[in-house]
């Protein structure tokens, strides 16, 4: 019988063989024993549990596979919240905190404003905003059951009242709640890869992230385009759009906009790349 630091040195070494993080195998250490590392640190040199041991092995032998960490953990981190996701739904990226952080330049935390974020994956977006505007109406929608299923779930997790979830194609769900010019904020982080980048997109996002939410279409402007054409009927004057972007997206963006729009501006990321962009309706 084995320590719980051996497996612990073990499963390091593995993980690093493969050129991935060796603190993942703390992370999938925490699962296995439902411990905080602040524990598990102190139980170190105890006897690993057998058949914990073996799903312990189990879990990195799955990762070493490529599976996501994140669908292995249940979990992703985004603006300092836990978000559930699993196979078949996006994972939440840090650069799209980004959206997050313009969203809440524009408004007062105590205004009362609605805001619709569309293909709203897990929720991550809509959640962490109705987090921040708690006098908010935040409207997700997702085409996705699998997906809008997770968003439920992490609404009640986080025990958000002002945030509700519509299946349905972007903005068809908003038909029946009359909201046309009331929209405060429409935001976004849309499917924008084109087929060209797929192909050289790295491998496990390919083999195991759902296709629909990366790619729209040939030329990865598919949803941009309709998402831009068609807030200005739900949006009041004077609201904001919100789009995460591909980092050589912009200028081709830029031109989907028409003479209704005004301040266009384009934001990078902490890898200096061009990522979000703003536009103010007229």
């Amino acid at each position: 019988m084995s320590s719980i630091r051996h497996s612990l040195v073990k499963a390091k070494k593995l993980l690093e063989s493969k050129n991935l993080p060796a603190f993942e195998a703390i992370l999938l250490l925490e699962k296995v024993s439902s411990l905080p590392k602040e524990k598990l640190f102190v139980d170190l040199e105890k006897d690993f549990n057998p058949e914990q041991e073996k799903e312990y092995f189990k879990l990195i032998n799955k990762r070493l596979s490529g599976f996501p960490l994140q669908y292995i953990l249940g979990y992703q981190n985004f603006w300092s919240l836990k978000f559930q996701v699993g196979p078949g739904v996006f994972i939440p990226r840090p650069e799209t905190e980004l959206l997050i952080e313009k969203a809440i330049e524009l408004f007062s935390k105590e205004d009362k404003i609605i805001i619709v974020d569309i293909g709203t994956g897990c929720g991550n977006i809509a959640i962490s905003l109705g987090k921040e505007y708690q006098n908010a109406r935040v409207i997700g929608i997702e085409i996705s059951k699998k997906a809008l299923d997770y968003a439920i779930k992490n609404a009640k997790f986080h025990r958000v009242r002002n945030v509700e979830f519509l299946k349905g194609d972007l903005f068809s769900p908003l038909e029946k709640f009359n909201l046309y010019g009331k929209v405060d904020l429409i935001i976004s982080n849309p499917p924008y890869v084109s087929e060209e980048e797929w192909i050289n997109l790295d491998e496990v996002i390919k083999k195991y992230e759902p296709k629909k939410a990366l790619v729209p279409g040939k030329t990865g402007l598919e949803i941009i385009e309709k998402i831009v054409k068609e807030s200005p009927r739900f949006l009041r004057k004077g609201g904001f759009l919100l789009l995460e972007i591909g980092d050589k997206q912009a200028d081709k963006v830029k031109k989907l906009f028409n003479t209704c729009w005004k301040e266009i501006k384009i934001f990078k990321d902490y890898n200096n790349l061009p990522r979000t962009l703003k536009a103010h309706l007229s």
